[in-house]
């Protein structure tokens, strides 16, 4: 018993919060009421599905610029450019919002990803993407027959982005700003603005 004991003590001590799962919201902003038509479905008391939050299984972006090394040591540099921001999610009911978009070439005004960790009395955010003015260009849904639900991949296209990294105070263990990653593609400026 002493032995079992121990072992769950060990196991218990094995989980950190550095390894905690990963918990990613989504939501539409805009003033176009037609963008917005669609229920949040997220359980997040902190990211309510009354606001239009609804949960995604992961999430993927970057950044690229046509930068090259020149003969003679020079370089030669590229405009940066957005690669297409990838949503999967299972299907809910901004599904056929997002289809529309896609068929009708509707552009959204916002949207704003938060990736949450677990905290001592609520999550916290450890990065929040927000970009601006989005284009739907793929939507894909996929399936087997021993999966509970189907899965959507979403690929957005955006004129610019706002990235924002949180990390926790070594004194207080609170998430706070570390830093910010700002560019605006249309304009090619460090610009929240399109």
């Amino acid at each position: 018993m002493r032995l079992l004991f121990a072992l769950l003590l060990l196991c218990a001590a094995a989980v950190s919060p550095a390894s905690a799962a990963v918990d990613i919201y989504i939501r539409a902003r805009g003033t176009n009421p037609s963008q917005l038509n669609y229920t949040g479905d997220s359980n997040s008391a902190q990211f309510p599905a009354s606001e239009g939050w609804f949960g995604l299984s992961s999430v993927s972006f970057g950044i690229e610029s046509d930068t090259s090394i020149l003969t003679g040591g020079g370089t030669s540099g590229g405009k940066a450019r957005a690669l297409p921001l990838s949503l999967v999610k299972f299907p809910n009911s901004a599904s056929a919002a997002f289809f529309n978009a896609c068929t009708q070439a509707r552009a959204w005004d916002e949207f704003e990803i938060v990736f949450t960790t677990p905290g001592a009395n609520q999550s916290e955010v450890t990065m929040r993407i927000e970009v601006k003015r989005c284009f739907v260009v793929e939507l894909s849904t996929a399936g087997s027959g021993g999966d509970d639900r189907p899965m959507e991949t979403v690929k957005l296209i955006y004129g610019a982005q706002r990235i924002s990294f949180y990390a926790p105070n070594n004194q207080t263990g609170k998430y706070g700003l570390v830093g910010q990653s700002i560019w605006s593609f249309t304009r090619m400026t460090p610009t929240f603005e399109i």
